[in-house]
């Protein structure tokens, strides 16, 4: 029962200050007689700090996410590419289609990574074949 006078008693109290002054008969003072403490003004600030969250820790797929700034290592990021664990190219899957399909028509004055690209997709579909399968038979 003590909850139900615990309720009443709080339920009884004043909701605004105007309540509080009419109640009291005093403009202005808030009192302990009331039932309430006099009112403080107290601030807290907040701050935040934003950021995206489209960021891999892979070196790897990192270097082909950004191979427009580092064209002397594209066959080497596509080798490299080829290494890199399903999961992680599952998270980043439009991304590395995107890197994957822009180096092809970017360079397709000479055909020099067009079998490295062809290589790379292939072995992301069987990788990502593979992690599908993995995540299927976990559940």
């Amino acid at each position: 029962m003590k909850k139900a006078e615990d309720a009443r008693c709080y339920l009884a109290q004043p909701g605004t200050k105007e309540d509080v002054e009419t109640s009291n008969g005093q403009a202005g003072k808030l009192t302990h007689h009331s039932g309430m403490l006099p009112l403080t003004k107290d601030s807290f600030q907040i701050s935040t700090l934003i950021c995206s969250t489209k960021l891999t820790q892979n070196v790897d797929l990192l270097g082909l996410l950004n191979w427009r700034s580092s064209h002397q290592s594209i066959e080497h990021n596509l080798r490299k590419l080829m290494e890199v664990e399903g999961s992680e190219i599952v998270k980043f899957l439009q991304d590395t289609l995107d890197a994957l399909f822009n180096i092809m028509m970017e360079t397709c004055e000479s055909d020099v990574y067009d079998f490295l690209v062809f290589d790379a997709l292939v072995s992301e579909s069987l990788s990502l074949h593979t992690h599908g399968e993995r995540e299927r038979v976990r559940r």
